[in-house]
């Protein structure tokens, strides 16, 4: 899995893409608007049941959430 910096950083972008607020997107997966911030700040990680209702609420698939964009590390 992504580390949780990139995760929120991709969380808030897709978010944003798709013209939801925080509340909204809160509201949408059954949690707090401030657990939504600190999943964008890289201060927390969903649980399964979570990441699930974030995938549904956002209408992307879950492998889009977790695929590490990050460029590769030079070999």
């Amino acid at each position: 899995m992504a580390d949780s910096l990139n995760f929120g950083e991709k969380l808030r972008k897709i978010r944003k893409d798709k013209h939801m607020s925080q509340t909204d997107l809160a509201g949408s997966v059954g949690v707090d608007p401030t657990f939504i911030s600190k999943l964008e700040l890289g201060q927390r990680l969903p649980s399964l049941p979570v990441l699930l209702k974030l995938s549904r609420a956002l209408d992307i698939p879950i492998e889009e959430l977790l695929q590490d964009t990050t460029p590769a590390a030079s070999k």
